[in-house]
């Protein structure tokens, strides 16, 4: 009599999962023994296989075969759904969160890197612009007049010009349209100008203009003005366009600030600031005369802004108000002071207008947006002013520095660009700023 249709002979299934039964040669055997063991029943094949599943650890594991009727194999597809369990749910999560956690910094770092890259290209071009300048002029701009005073396509290049360095290297930049925007509208109006101009001067302002803002900081656009009217800008609103181009970069102002308002040299046109420039002259609108501003030169220029060498006189950079440099005043060389470099800013103020070194147009005269510094004076005594990460709850208009991690970019006069480190030594920086201070010192990146 056969096994039961309830129990399967335990014992003759221990034999077939017997590893001499899986052995080729005895493939007849295994076969005999299986159909006796099923002996044409159905229901007991089921059972069978379903306790063999459970003795033989070779059985596929997504099926399994039956035994036709002369000993040939067919594959019975499992039907059973196969599913994660939690805990490896969980460790799958766990290495994916790794693996993004260690892949980020690198692709930041990447980013980073590339925006350093982009940011120093800027400057570069800035640099190679203003040596332009310096080779067709004779002399690196002129600073300007004031922060209250735009450019003038009508005022030409030299102390006449109230705009500041970066209009008077928008022709080098390939933007010659926008600083000629307006050029013979009402040329001898100072203030009120005439609608036409008002109109072509409020279109330049509010031109973004590229390769002024560092992709780590800010995108390209226009950010708010926040400083006042500028005496040769008034629309009939009686205030600015809201809205204006800005830049990160800076001209080297010295190793402190020589400007034409500490010697009290003009009165203020704009708010009671002597630090926007010069009056605009009579109720007529009447320009500064050529000889007016030659003596504000001769002023500036002789006087003596005690920095760290108390024997110079006048502006110890290469741009300022009422100045112009030419590549001879850089006795120091030009491989060792800088030209151009990325300012300090608040980073809660970077698209707000409020920073007040950040408050203008890039277009406008002489101020701290467009102009820093390497030292400055604290009532009599000199101080070194060393650059800064952008840093939130510190305002600095004076300083150089940037929204990078290590370092901020700067061109120097010979139009070499350097990463420099926030950790240079201060003294090095505040000569970096001096052109002519006769201090030795090595150009950066060279080991000195």
């Amino acid at each position: 009599m056969g096994p039961s249709a309830t129990t399967p002979r335990t014992g003759r299934l221990a034999r077939l999962c017997d590893p001499k039964y899986k052995a080729a040669n005895d493939l007849a055997r295994h076969i005999t023994l299986a159909r006796k063991l099923i002996n044409g029943n159905a229901k007991r094949e089921r059972r069978i296989l379903a306790y063999a599943s459970g003795y033989c650890e070779d059985l596929p594991s997504r099926g399994h075969t039956r035994l036709g009727a002369k000993g040939t194999a067919h594959r019975k597809p499992d039907r059973r759904q196969h599913a994660f369990t939690l805990v490896e749910l969980l460790v799958v999560i766990a290495i994916i969160g790794i693996l993004i956690g260690l892949l980020l910094p690198a692709v930041q770092h990447a980013r980073e890197s590339a925006r350093i890259a982009q940011c120093a290209n800027n400057l570069k071009q800035i640099g190679v612009a203003l040596q332009h300048h310096e080779s067709e002029h004779g002399t690196f701009p002129t600073g300007g007049w004031g922060w209250g005073w735009i450019g003038d396509p009508d005022r030409g290049t030299g102390l006449a010009q109230p705009g500041g360095w970066i209009y008077n290297i928008l022709g080098y930049l390939e933007m010659q349209n926008l600083h000629d925007m307006g050029m013979g509208i009402d040329p001898a109006a100072v203030s009120p100008a005439s609608p036409a101009k008002i109109s072509a001067n409020a279109t330049r302002l509010t031109t973004p203009v590229s390769g002024f803002l560092c992709p780590t900081r800010r995108a390209s656009g226009l950010y708010p003005f926040t400083a006042g009217t500028p005496a040769n800008y008034t629309p009939s609103s009686g205030t600015p366009s809201m809205m204006a181009a800005k830049s990160d970069y800076a001209a080297n102002g010295g190793d402190t600030q020589a400007t034409p308002e500490l010697l009290g040299i003009w009165s203020s046109p704009c708010g009671g600031t002597a630090s926007c420039g010069p009056s605009a002259g009579s109720a007529t609108g009447a320009l500064l005369t050529a000889g007016t501003l030659q003596q504000y030169n001769i002023q500036v220029m002789q006087m003596n802004p005690t920095g760290i060498n108390q024997n110079q006189s006048g502006p110890t950079g290469i741009i300022a108000a009422m100045m112009m440099t030419s590549t001879a005043d850089i006795r120091d060389g030009a491989a060792v002071t800088y030209l151009a470099a990325e300012k300090y800013l608040e980073p809660s103020e970077y698209r707000s207008g409020k920073d007040p070194g950040d408050s203008h147009t890039l277009l406008s005269g002489d101020s701290q947006d467009i102009t820093r510094y390497t030292g400055y004076i604290s009532g009599s005594t000199f101080n070194f002013q060393p650059p800064m990460q952008d840093r939130r709850g510190l305002t600095n208009s004076r300083a150089f520095g940037s929204a990078h991690v290590n370092g901020f970019n700067a061109c120097m006069c010979d139009g070499s660009g350097h990463l420099i480190n926030y950790a240079i030594d201060p003294k090095v920086h505040c000569y970096y700023g001096n052109k002519a201070d006769n201090c030795v010192v090595s150009p950066p990146d060279s080991g000195g």
